[in-house]
């Protein structure tokens, strides 16, 4: 990772010292072995996908089971709202299409919410 400071920064043990409004350069390593967070901590989320992604015209978001209705959000790069769905409740796993035919190409983001469960998942539309 590298990035830069301008002030003060702790990483863990090791702080780092920079003159307040300058910036200080810094370059870091993780050690082997370490530990990432790599998947959604949120129950059900590991039915959740979307395909093909990247898309063109449109996309599939493929929902896990749910008592109650899904919102689907559909954010843009900057995090704005491009539109919100909801989707009815079903006791199975189920999916639903997406139109993309009507935004720019770019990277979105799909916010799904139902009980439960949160979780968002990267689109890139070509």
């Amino acid at each position: 990772m590298a990035g830069v400071i301008g002030g003060p920064a702790d990483f863990g043990p090791i702080p780092l010292l920079s003159p307040p409004n300058t910036g200080t350069g810094f370059l870091a390593t993780l050690p082997d072995g370490l530990p990432l967070a790599t998947a959604d901590a949120d129950p059900g989320a590991e039915a959740l996908s979307l395909y093909p992604n990247p898309a063109q015209g449109s996309t599939t978001v493929r929902l896990p089971p749910s008592r109650s209705p899904t919102t689907l959000t559909l954010l843009d790069a900057r995090g704005r709202v491009v539109w919100t769905r909801t989707v009815a409740p079903s006791a199975k796993a189920h999916a639903t299409g997406l139109d993309l035919h009507s935004l720019a190409p770019g990277i979105y983001a799909v916010q799904i919410q139902t009980t439960g469960i949160r979780a968002v998942r990267r689109l890139a539309r070509h």
